[in-house]
């Protein structure tokens, strides 16, 4: 069975990007972007210290995909390029940009 605890939040989030249209510059929201990217990557180097998904893979049984797995590195792919694209595109005043933001 699949968790779905995180959906509320994107779906929330996407319902506020529809509703409450705003386009701040990004010097506006630099700060909260920047600290926001900080905590990710902090976040993603405290999973690799402390075996995170070794750790996930005893407790569900699933074996955790190599990292040079296609899945692993379009995810990681996918994820470098949204947060490298939030800039540019909200500089541009791209919708998509303020909805990764």
């Amino acid at each position: 069975m699949y968790r779905v605890d995180f959906y509320p939040g994107f779906f929330g989030g996407y319902l506020l990007w529809i509703f409450v249209a705003g386009k701040p510059s990004f010097a506006y929201i630099r700060v909260s972007f920047w600290v926001s990217f900080s905590l990710f990557i902090t976040h993603r180097v405290e999973e690799k210290i402390y075996g995170f998904f070794d750790r996930l893979s005893d407790i569900t049984g699933v074996k955790t995909p190599a990292i040079s797995s296609w899945p692993v590195i379009l995810l990681v792919l996918v994820s470098v390029v949204a947060w490298v694209a939030i800039p540019v595109l909200v500089k541009k005043g791209h919708a998509f940009g303020y909805y990764l933001a």
